[in-house]
């Protein structure tokens, strides 16, 4: 199956695959890179990536239940995201025989960008930034960036003071958010209307995805 006559309003680059086709749905205004691999396990497994993201060449996609990336997420080349692992208890077992671990669902929000060789194996929120090298294990609040392995979050952005804020302790992550319960984040609809609306490109494929 030729993807570019599925997916129209999409830009694909060459050696792209796709498993089950009629299982992922792609936003208009993307472009997945060169040799991404985007796989659905099972019958009842989905990919939805969302308009005017970037995937990064190399980068492979592996849902066996639900996984989302939001609208104007930038991956970076050999980003590999998963909902699923191996399980491997039984040492007499092969562990292709010991069948997988699944989370519901993982979902990375609208505007994050993740960087190059980057493991993603829990939900990261919008408007986060993803260290390159790093292996995301935990899920990542909104408009953070986390960076290492295991992935830990190293600054928050702080809606009162509109600024980065940095994080060394866990305690540090509690205050912040209860600043943002007070002053309030934009939720994931605003959030990409206000993306939209703010975006430099308007005209074409890439402002489909705002209408």
């Amino acid at each position: 199956m030729i993807l570019q006559n599925v997916f129209t309003q999409v830009f694909f680059g060459k050696f792209v695959q796709a498993d089950n086709p009629s299982k992922i749905q792609i936003g208009d205004g993307t472009c997945i890179g060169e040799s991404v691999w985007m796989n659905t396990c099972f019958q009842n497994s989905s990919i939805v990536i969302g308009a005017n993201a970037l995937i990064g060449r190399r980068s492979v996609i592996s849902a066996s239940g639900h996984l989302g990336i939001g609208s104007f997420c930038v991956l970076s080349p050999n980003v590999y995201i998963s909902d699923a692992n191996h399980k491997h208890t039984d040492i007499m077992l092969p562990i292709l025989d010991q069948g997988v671990s699944t989370r519901d669902e993982v979902i990375i929000e609208e505007n994050c960008w993740i960087g190059i060789n980057s493991v993603v194996m829990s939900s990261i929120g919008r408007g986060s930034t993803i260290g390159a090298n790093s292996v995301v294990i935990d899920v990542v609040p909104p408009f953070s960036l986390a960076v290492g392995n295991p992935a830990t979050v190293k600054r928050m952005y702080n809606p009162m003071t509109k600024t980065w804020d940095s994080i060394s302790f866990p305690e540090d992550i509690k205050k912040m958010l209860e600043v943002r319960t007070k002053v309030g984040i934009p939720n994931k609809l605003d959030y990409h209307s206000i993306l939209c609306q703010n975006s430099r490109v308007k005209l074409g494929l890439w402002a489909a995805g705002c209408t």
